[in-house]
């Protein structure tokens, strides 16, 4: 009889166990895949000529001889700093949600959040120009003695762009509010990097050539002689960045009784982030930007 009650202690201890083993769960498990497209709004750093002629040093245009004295010339002018500009980006993401200290069931409100990204930067724009006049002749007339002057007038306009197309891999830590209801909010800290795949340089130029007659009563006007135009684009060596934001973001699921509807999510986000990309030409830039965009997302 002991033998027996032995056996069925034994056999009861060893079911609790199987049972207890085959209810813990993995520390860890991917819980939904997204896809998210948007548009980037940035701080666009502004450099000066002399930097774009780091990035492209056999430019034709910016070899003119007015662009090498402009830093002393009160008629070279520098537009367009801190400007905005808009960039795109598209995105495939992997979350994956943790098991608690138990590991009897996951955690309702954090997920890791992982992904690779394919960006379009503009990462530096300037725009700048110079007027250079010389005397090309002087009138003076028989009857009244009035003088005329001809002046040979050269305006220089400028606009250069430095810009990438970028691969990123993207890491989220995200907190969110509770999953099963069909309206959530979520935020967290991320961080992004990789290289470029094209980065180029581009310079657009405009020569206005025109002949100014100035009286000596103050008023003049200009007669246009002829426009010269010219685009120049050179290929760069691939920058690093690496970007820290934080998103903040609204998740809506699509059905209720559906499955599959159930599952699938549209989402919208915002991210601010702080940027610092690697030229080799130049130097590191540091901006910021804010990134928004919508997505739709399945969870299984």
């Amino acid at each position: 009889m002991k033998l027996l009650l032995t056996f069925i202690t034994l056999s009861a201890l060893h079911t609790n166990t199987s049972l207890a083993q085959q209810s813990r769960i993995r520390a860890i498990k991917y819980t939904s895949v997204a896809l998210y497209g948007g548009g980037i709004i940035e701080s666009n750093t502004s450099q000066s000529p002399n930097d774009f002629k780091l990035l492209a040093p056999q430019s034709v245009a910016l070899a003119e001889s007015s662009v090498k004295r402009y830093s002393s010339s009160t008629r070279y002018r520098l537009t367009g700093d801190g400007a905005l500009t808009g960039n795109t980006i598209a995105s495939i993401m992997l979350a994956f949600k943790f098991g608690n200290k138990q590991h009897t069931d996951y955690k309702r409100n954090t997920l890791l959040r992982v992904g690779a990204s394919y960006l379009s930067q503009t990462n530096l724009s300037t725009s700048f120009f110079t007027k250079e006049s010389s005397v090309y002749d002087t009138l003076v007339s028989l009857a009244t003695g009035r003088v005329v002057f001809l002046d040979s007038v050269a305006r220089r306009y400028y606009h250069m762009n430095y810009s990438s197309n970028q691969l990123r891999i993207d890491v989220a830590y995200l907190v969110r509010s509770d999953p099963y209801e069909r309206w959530s909010l979520y935020t967290g800290i991320g961080l992004s990097g990789g290289v470029s795949i094209n980065a180029k340089t581009q310079i657009n130029y405009t020569l206005y050539n025109e002949l100014e007659t100035r009286y000596q009563n103050g008023t003049n006007y200009t007669t246009p002689i002829n426009t010269v135009t010219s685009t120049e684009t050179f290929n760069n060596r691939n920058n690093a960045i690496l970007s820290a934001y934080v998103p903040l973001g609204i998740d809506v699921r699509l059905g209720n009784q559906k499955q599959f509807w159930t599952q699938t999510h549209l989402f919208y986000e915002l991210r601010t982030a702080v940027n610092a990309t690697k030229i080799p030409e130049l130097h590191t830039i540091i901006n910021v930007s804010f990134l928004h965009g919508i997505g739709i997302r399945y969870s299984f």
